[in-house]
């Protein structure tokens, strides 16, 4: 997990998926990130789990991040859903960058997610399921071949989301005036 820990980014629910899967011998956590819900989540999962099963790295440089990526065989993004009569708006740049890292992810089925991820570059839960999230990182935890492929397909994907591309959309419709 890489990103801030505040309400909608979900760490609570991947809190509990963390203690659901506590005792898989294959699976261990690493959290990047901070936010005001760090230390609380961190206190609570290395007294519960074990510091042999979860880390947490607080934040690190931009320039070091994809080093604690690279370190990951899977990237989640727990997002949860916003308020009642909200749209989920959200530029997820974790997703943008678990991509480019060829990473397989795990994200929350919201809003634009689904557009990025849904074609076979991801797997999608129900956000604020923890048991669902935790079925998945176990599946993926034991399956290096569809985790190779959900990377590979992640970095295909993720080109349509560079500057470069968005450049020549903008141009494209440009055309059209």
């Amino acid at each position: 997990f890489v990103g801030t820990f505040m309400p909608y980014h979900g760490s609570e629910v991947l809190a509990d998926a963390v203690r659901l899967l506590g005792s898989e011998e294959n699976v261990r956590f690493l959290f990047v990130g901070d936010g005001c819900q760090r230390t609380s989540t961190a206190r609570a999962l290395e007294a519960e789990v074990g510091t042999d099963r979860v880390a947490f790295a607080g934040r690190v440089a931009y320039a070091e991040l994809p080093a604690y990526l690279a370190a990951s065989d899977i990237c989640v993004a727990p997002y949860v859903p916003v308020p009642a009569g909200a749209v989920f708006v959200n530029s997820p740049i974790k997703i943008l960058e678990y991509m480019a890292a060829g990473r397989a992810t795990i994200a929350s089925d919201l809003g634009q997610i689904r557009r990025m991820l849904g074609n076979g570059a991801g797997v999608l839960v129900p956000p604020g399921d923890a048991d669902i999230l935790a079925d998945a990182i176990r599946r993926l935890a034991s399956d290096a071949a569809t985790r190779a492929e959900l990377g590979a397909a992640a970095r295909r994907e993720v080109q349509q989301y560079s500057w470069r591309r968005h450049v020549e959309r903008v141009l494209e419709a440009l055309e059209g005036i």
